[in-house]
């Protein structure tokens, strides 16, 4: 996410902020393509940022140009937003068969197994263990686990050399204390 961000944020003019905010993009829409869930909402994330967003003149320029785009973007947004505990997200993933190569979104995993530790006891009356809760857990990482498809993707030492020397600018706030 901050890759991306970082990327758009470098960038020096207007031209170039449209040129990357449309190939990325186009990025997450071929990781969707690709089941790489993770990715394409890693993606989404940084276009929605508040940094990103505050781009007016470029987003205003996408909207005016390329509004399929957009539309694209605001699909993309739908199917990995957390509304209705990741709804969209978990019908698109449900379906897809086990031998699928797949990099689903760990988060509403988390979420769901957070829950269930925080809601259902590990032991029930007279220390017994509560087997519900532990196959409801199992079926949680199932949801993670039950892909075993593999992916056919040659490397590029190009692309691979730029990933790793990307600049990526975090920024830390510190609080006085």
């Amino acid at each position: 996410t901050y890759w991306v961000t970082t990327e758009i944020l470098k960038a020096t003019n207007l031209k170039i902020i449209v040129d990357l905010i449309l190939k990325f993009i186009d990025t997450a829409e071929a990781l969707l393509e690709l089941r790489n869930f993770q990715g394409m909402v890693s993606i989404t994330n940084s276009l929605n940022s508040s940094s990103i967003s505050k781009l007016k003149m470029a987003w205003d320029h996408i909207n005016k140009s390329a509004k399929s785009k957009k539309e694209i973007l605001e699909d993309l947004t739908k199917l990995s937003s957390p509304l209705a505990k990741y709804k969209d997200y978990r019908e698109k993933v449900k379906n897809l068969d086990n031998c699928t190569p797949c990099i689903p979104l760990i988060h509403p995993v988390c979420a769901s197994l957070a829950s269930l530790e925080e809601v259902l006891p590990t032991y029930i009356e007279d220390n017994v263990i509560n087997w519900s809760k532990l196959s409801k857990v199992a079926s949680q990482i199932w949801e993670v686990k039950r892909f075993t498809g593999q992916y056919d993707i040659t490397p590029v030492p190009s692309i691979q050399k730029y990933l790793i020397e990307a600049e990526v600018n975090l920024i830390f706030f510190s609080f006085p204390l």
